[in-house]
């Protein structure tokens, strides 16, 4: 019995990529898919390619955008305090609005009832 080694390796992912494409990548990300220490394109550098070779390259090798749960968390906690305190400053300004006019129609209702 003969074990096939070579098919349980993980595959080299410049396998998937036609050689047009892969003359057109940086040396620095060729080198590094081939050795392995990045896994996927970067994808500014595939925004740089030509449209018709960035068709050509398999999805599952372009780097998607990610987000940290901790950025995302403290964005959501900025966002919401500036809400919070544009409410505040909102109502604050409205109640002086509103003794504002309370002192304007009270001093229109004095000056009205005294002639």
């Amino acid at each position: 019995m003969v074990i096939d080694l070579s098919a349980q390796a993980d595959p080299n992912p410049l396998d998937e990529l036609p050689q047009r494409v892969i003359d057109r990548l940086p040396d620095d990300v060729v080198a590094g898919l081939r050795e392995g220490t990045i896994d996927e394109i970067p994808r500014d550098v595939v925004d740089s390619l030509p449209a018709r070779l960035q068709d050509r390259i398999p999805d599952d090798l372009i780097a998607s955008a990610t987000s940290s749960t901790g950025l995302t968390i403290a964005l959501v906690v900025l966002i919401l305090l500036g809400l919070a305190g544009f409410a505040y400053g909102m109502v604050k300004r409205l109640a002086m609005l509103a003794v504002i006019f309370a002192l304007i129609a009270v001093g229109v209702f004095i000056w009205f009832t005294q002639r």
